[in-house]
């Protein structure tokens, strides 16, 4: 089709064995699902939402606010799978953040890696996640085959093109923990009509991945 964009996106991560309890990590072989939705976001990089129900989320780290929120049924088992250290003077968690070295001491005053501890019932739902955010949700990892191909945005006002990608992403109902980070996946194309021939602007993808 003449005007389409060059645009690829993959992302295919390896599921965390730490972060699913009972599982070896590794994710199944990708099932295709319906296509995804996608929403603008006000930063301006376009979400990508699978069709797949999220499990509970039991700890959220925001890196914007430099806050963890925390169920406190799960608060031992978050600070280990995070292997963080809590501060007993000041009671802000240490959490390593990716990239870091395993060896790397948890030492006090480096200001992003450590984040002020709240109950996950002051978690704003509706906030939009900073690429970089991460979060512990209950359930299993799944492989998907996500299909791109010309999607209308969620308040229907463009259409957006890449290629098909893999992800792994978390599922509700196996019984584990696991991790997810949100993080920019790629480049991605708007569209503004249905044929996906008149290309508007290239933005950034964003999604949770495990």
């Amino acid at each position: 089709m003449r005007g389409r964009p060059a645009v690829l996106i993959v992302v295919f991560v390896a599921a965390l064995a730490w972060g699913c309890d009972g599982r070896d990590g590794t994710p199944p072989a990708a099932s295709n699902v319906a296509p995804p939705t996608v929403r603008q976001r006000q930063d301006g990089n376009i979400q990508i939402l699978p069709q797949v129900e999220s499990g509970e989320v039991v700890a959220y780290v925001s890196r914007a606010e430099q806050r963890i929120y925390v169920l406190r049924d799960f608060r031992d088992r978050a600070q280990n799978l995070l292997n963080a250290h809590i501060s007993v003077s000041s009671g802000h968690w240490r959490i390593p953040l990716p990239g870091d070295s395993p060896s790397e001491p948890l030492i006090q005053g480096v200001p992003q890696r450590e984040f002020e501890e709240l109950a996950i019932d002051d978690l704003d739902v509706a906030m939009e996640p900073s690429v970089g955010d991460f979060r512990l949700t209950l359930g299993g990892y799944t492989t998907l085959s996500i299909d791109l191909a010309c999607v209308r945005d969620e308040g229907g006002s463009v259409y957006v093109v890449a290629d098909s990608m893999a992800a792994v992403v978390g599922q509700s109902g196996a019984i584990g923990i696991v991790r997810e980070d949100f993080l920019d996946v790629g480049d991605i194309g708007l569209f503004e009509g249905p044929a996906c021939v008149e290309k508007a602007a290239t933005k950034h993808a964003v999604m949770w991945v495990g």
